[in-house]
């Protein structure tokens, strides 16, 4: 369930639906402690054994970094701010309310996951006291280290991406990522423009290595090649009339998303990362040029 990816930080898989390699949470230990992205509720109750396992008392944490308020990705902040008693939840402003009151979020995301959502769980209301609404470039101390907050909305209005001690936490605003492959994440309100400048806003940062919720730790190359493929995948999309369509042509001519859906395919999840992802992608592209057209 953990593996050190650098000195003091810790991938934990989080094993969400009793599958492993989905969804991680990070563990930043510097004397004080930052947790970046919770995980789902579901899986909340890991962490009392995860403290206990590094020797971290509660008390020591500082910060609950959440890159978005994605159930997936936000969805235990409540259960561990209740743990954690000092910790403050880091979030983009366009997120801060969902994590006050999760009601909306939690009906959109039933509406959109499905049966999915219920695998996740419903996230628990947070004390407006304990969050910390982020700015674009803002850093907050962790013992010795920092956390930088940059703001890279495009996967979601609300998404921020985390530096700490050159490694980027990128949430799901550079892609999903196994064994050296990577394609996008691009849900429905998925918007291009801003994707792609989040990327290259990402790909300035002082980084060595980044850690990626879905599904591992990966090479910062892999910010190269995720822009590369947005723009591949927008020209593929021009020719193909629909989801499927687009679906069984990348299955064809790309290797990275043939890849991932291969070690996927059958897991509760698929349809989240790769057809609920290709409609938001298709609508995106659909949606801009309608737009500039209208111009």
């Amino acid at each position: 369930m953990i593996s050190e990816v650098a000195d003091g930080i810790y991938a934990i898989d989080t094993e969400v639906g009793g599958e492993k390699g989905i969804v991680f949470s990070f563990i930043v230990d510097r004397g004080e402690v930052a947790i970046v992205e919770t995980g789902a509720e579901s899986t909340s109750g890991i962490f009392s054994e995860v403290f206990e396992e590094l020797g971290i008392n509660p008390e020591r944490v500082k910060y609950i970094a959440v890159t978005h308020v994605h159930l997936d990705h936000s969805g235990a902040a409540g259960s561990l701010v209740r743990i954690c008693e000092k910790a403050k939840v880091v979030v983009h402003p366009r997120g801060a309310e969902h994590l006050v009151n999760p009601e909306r979020l939690w009906r959109a995301s039933k509406s959109v996951l499905n049966e999915v959502a219920e695998v996740y769980g419903k996230p628990l209301p947070i004390d407006e006291s304990r969050i910390i609404v982020s700015e674009d470039n803002s850093e907050y101390s962790l013992g010795e280290s920092k956390i930088k907050v940059v703001h890279t909305p495009g996967h979601a209005p609300h998404h921020q991406s985390f530096v700490i001690d050159k490694i980027l936490f990128p949430g799901d605003s550079a892609g999903v990522y196994k064994d050296g492959h990577v394609i996008p994440t691009t849900p429905p309100v998925f918007n291009f423009e801003k994707a792609v400048e989040s990327i290259r806003k990402m790909r300035k940062l002082n980084v060595e290595k980044i850690a990626y919720t879905h599904f591992g730790v990966g090479e910062k190359d892999m910010l190269d090649k995720i822009e590369e493929k947005l723009f591949e995948w927008k020209k593929l999309a021009f020719s193909c009339e629909s989801v499927e369509g687009m679906h069984e042509k990348l299955l064809e001519v790309d290797e990275d998303y043939k890849f991932l859906w291969e070690w996927l395919k059958k897991s509760r999840f698929a349809e989240s990362y790769f057809h609920l992802a290709l409609r938001g992608f298709m609508e995106a592209v659909k949606n801009e040029v309608e737009l500039r057209y209208d111009k």
